[in-house]
């Protein structure tokens, strides 16, 4: 099997109080990886594993929830439309390995 899978990922961030529009500009999710990898062209697994980090220059910041959406095109899904797996919001400060859940990947087969 050799799936494509590039990464668009959707996380959700938490700190002690509201977050104004200044400070989520200051927080960024970065170092985005399938099976530690930027961008894959092809994979021989069948449930990658999804990596991200979260940088900021503010204190206090810490991922409390994410969600993670996958489909076959970028530009769809960032507006969340054309998903074919969501995990909806899942209350976790895990931003290492998770593993992909959605329908079985097949080959040649991009995913984002």
């Amino acid at each position: 099997m050799s799936t494509i899978f590039r990464i668009l990922l959707i996380l959700a961030l938490a700190c002690s109080g509201p977050l104004s529009v200044l400070a989520q500009q200051k927080i960024q999710v970065s170092n985005l990886t399938c099976e530690y990898q930027d961008n894959p062209l092809g994979l021989d697994v069948r449930q990658p594993r999804l990596s991200w980090k979260i940088t900021s220059t503010l204190r206090n910041v810490n991922q409390k929830a994410y969600e993670l959406r996958v489909g076959a095109d970028a530009t769809t899904l960032a507006k969340g439309k054309n998903i074919a797996w969501q995990t909806g919001i899942v209350e976790s400060g895990q931003s290492v390995n998770v593993l992909y859940g959605g329908p079985a990947l097949t080959s040649r087969q991009r995913q984002y």
